[in-house]
């Protein structure tokens, strides 16, 4: 993989042959060498010594691609001395960069006031890319020397010329971080940061009474912080709101009442919402939500006598909602009479709505358990009319596929759209007699992309960031090339799943994608952690992509840590059986890769199908071993899982898993 990527972008970039000169005795030199492979494959160490050799034979370019790989080493000192040297003779269109990173150089040497000279005769330029990044520069460094006034310019000039929402947030951020962020301020970032507290304490400070939109904006946030009284004296303290803004208001106060036992009053406001013509159908379905969840917490019959008025009142959709959300709340009460009541109601009404879909698949699986294939595929391919999602569809037509084999039936207009538009996911994966893998043969056009010229120049990361500007499949392939190079693997991942959702669907991925759809990152500590406790590799890495998209610094909801997703009991728990004592560090990719991988191994080892080992990965053990049966099929055990998180976690870790098995497969054979 990282072979294949290295030659992929020293082949692109400009050949840069630096030819040693004679030595004193007139010898010839002794070497011709690429200067710009060196650069791509990272060989500091011949840079070095080639820059030493060749001296002033060096061209400009390649002195600035040394200065750049002394940039990448951390020596910005050296670094700064090379861009300083090149200064007045690169071309016109690589300039703004060198001085950017000139700027960053005498920042990083703790030459701040000329760094901050040198930023502000950047402003002039007319790039849209470098603008953000010299505005926050200024900023930075004149906060620094106490030029508030002059910091307050520039990250208003930064949130006005960002590109995405990460640099407008940083923007916004600091202005409040100078205290000097104003109302406007605190709603632009509250539109980016809902509970952004900085931000909310400004727009506090405006009423009463509010506008309606910052009344909108401070209420929301005191209901997720459960504030429901705050939220009731935002809202009465309103000035004149539109249609949209009341209707809004109403849905947040009859939340606020509901939280505070006034379940009554709020279900009928839930109800008026939901069942006006006038309310937008977005509203509407959000109101009936909550009347759900008001039946389903607190056993309301009201909510439920509500939620049967909806079924034969107000749009075509809130109806269809209103049964649905009574179909799920009989099963949680397990009331299979009122259940099946309500989902007949809504079959025959409602056929056509992506509501019925889960209603259709579960009872062709009800009947698909009792070996009647004929039924199932009825609900089924009437599942598919009513317009699933993808993963639905996917799953929907695995099993039609299934089905009709069952009862000898033809299965080509099934087996075609399930192989042309969900070509790497677990059920095109499994339904294939003897595929033969989903990738083309050959390379695909549409990601051919020259590169940009700062590449050719060593500037990576501004490389990059024109590229993904540019958006066309072949320049964010590009830029996904150039994360990996990076080592901003979650990056490139990103990237490469933005580039495959251009590509039209055709039964196959281009191989120089699968190679970034599928990467093996952290190679070095991966393989050591396959050998020491016997877990393939690619069990691995087909967990990491599931659990963190290589993502090493990544936290979820409930608290579990890094690329392997560990919490921390499970991870000191490992850490101790490792030796490892309690100080160590989740965030560090070779330790949780370790922590991971023995995990996983002590999994293995309790279960006797590695797919019943992935899902105790997710949902433990304990539970696990309540799922196992006496007869088993692979496919339905899987279907069969209680959890919709576990029961999706194990089907992606099993499509990762038979494409890190191919791929890991080719790499060996290439490295024969």
């Amino acid at each position: 993989m990282k072979k294949k990527i290295i030659k992929t972008l020293s082949g692109l970039f400009a050949t840069l042959v630096v030819v040693i000169p004679a030595c004193a005795d007139g010898t010839p030199p002794a070497i011709e060498t690429n200067f710009q492979d060196l650069f791509a494959e990272k060989q500091w160490n011949a840079m070095d010594a080639l820059a030493g050799k060749a001296g002033e034979a060096l061209s400009v370019k390649e002195k600035v691609l040394y200065g750049n790989s002394l940039w990448f080493r951390g020596d910005f000192k050296r670094g700064l001395d090379v861009f300083r040297e090149v200064e007045k003779n690169v071309p016109p269109q690589i300039l703004p960069y060198l001085r950017m990173r000139i700027v960053l150089g005498l920042e990083r040497t703790g030459q701040t006031c000329e760094a901050l000279k040198e930023a502000l005769a950047l402003e002039d330029e007319k790039d849209d890319v470098l603008a953000p990044y010299v505005y926050y520069a200024i900023g930075r460094l004149s906060r620094s020397l106490g030029e508030a006034s002059l910091a307050e310019r520039a990250y208003r000039s930064m949130a006005l010329v960002a590109s995405d929402t990460e640099q407008k947030c940083t923007a916004l951020r600091e202005l409040f971080a100078l205290s000097a962020a104003d109302a406007d301020d605190a709603r632009a970032l509250l539109g980016l940061e809902p509970l952004n507290e900085a931000a909310l304490d400004v727009l506090e400070k405006t009423g009463p009474p509010y506008q309606a939109k910052d009344a909108l904006l401070l209420a929301e946030a005191s209901i997720s912080q459960k504030q429901h009284e705050k939220v009731l004296e935002y809202l009465s303290n309103t000035a004149e709101a539109g249609k949209s803004e009341e209707q809004r208001i109403s849905l947040l106060a009859a939340r606020a009442h509901a939280s505070l036992g006034r379940k009554r009053g709020a279900a009928d406001e839930f109800y008026g919402l939901a069942s006006s013509d006038q309310v937008d159908e977005n509203l509407a379905m959000e109101a009936i939500s909550l009347l759900k969840e008001m039946a389903r917490r607190e056993n309301d019959g009201y909510a439920k006598e509500l939620l049967a008025a909806l079924t034969v009142s107000g749009k075509s959709g809130v109806r269809a909602g209103a049964m649905a959300a009574l179909v799920e709340t009989y099963r949680r009460e397990g009331d299979e009479k009122q259940r099946i009541f309500w989902e007949d109601k809504l079959l025959e009404s409602h056929p056509q709505n992506p509501l019925a879909v889960p209603i259709m698949w579960e009872r062709g699986w009800g009947a698909w358990k009792e070996s009647r294939p004929e039924r199932a595929a009825s609900f089924w391919d009437a599942a598919l009319q009513a317009g699933p999602s993808n993963r639905d569809e996917a799953k929907l037509l695995y099993w039609l596929q299934r089905a009709r084999k069952d009862l000898g039936q033809n299965t080509s207009d099934i087996t075609e759209p399930l192989r042309m538009k969900h070509p790497l996911d677990y059920y095109t994966l499994i339904a294939l007699e003897n595929p033969s893998f989903p990738v083309s043969e050959g390379k695909s056009a549409l990601l051919e992309h020259a590169g940009h010229d700062l590449e050719n120049w060593g500037f990576m990361i501004y490389a990059r960031m024109h590229l993904l500007q540019e958006g066309s499949p072949g320049s964010v392939y590009r830029a996904a090339l150039i994360s990996w190079w990076l080592g901003d693997y979650y990056g490139s991942y990103l990237q490469a799943h933005a580039v495959y959702r251009q590509l039209p669907r055709d039964g196959s991925v281009p191989p120089e994608l699968l190679d970034i759809l599928f990467p093996l990152p952290y190679a070095d500590y991966v393989r050591n952690a396959s050998e020491r406790f016997s877990v393939p590799s690619h069990d691995i890495w087909a967990i990491m992509r599931r659990e963190s998209a290589f993502n090493p610094g990544a936290v979820s909801h409930a608290g579990a840590i890094g690329l392997m997703q560990l919490m921390p009991p499970t991870a000191r728990e490992n850490a101790q059986m490792l030796g490892l004592g309690d100080d160590f560090n989740l965030f560090d990719p070779q330790v949780n890769i370790l922590l991971g991988t023995n995990h996983f191994k002590r999994l293995l080892g309790m279960f006797e199908k590695v797919e019943q080992a992935i899902a105790a990965y997710n949902a433990g053990q304990g539970r696990v071993k309540s799922w196992v049966g006496d007869s088993y099929d692979r496919t339905e055990w899987i279907e069969d899982i209680p959890f919709d998180e576990t029961r999706e976690f194990v089907r992606q870790v099993l499509a990762n898993r038979d494409v890190y098995t191919y791929l890991t497969k080719i790499q060996d054979e290439e490295e024969d």
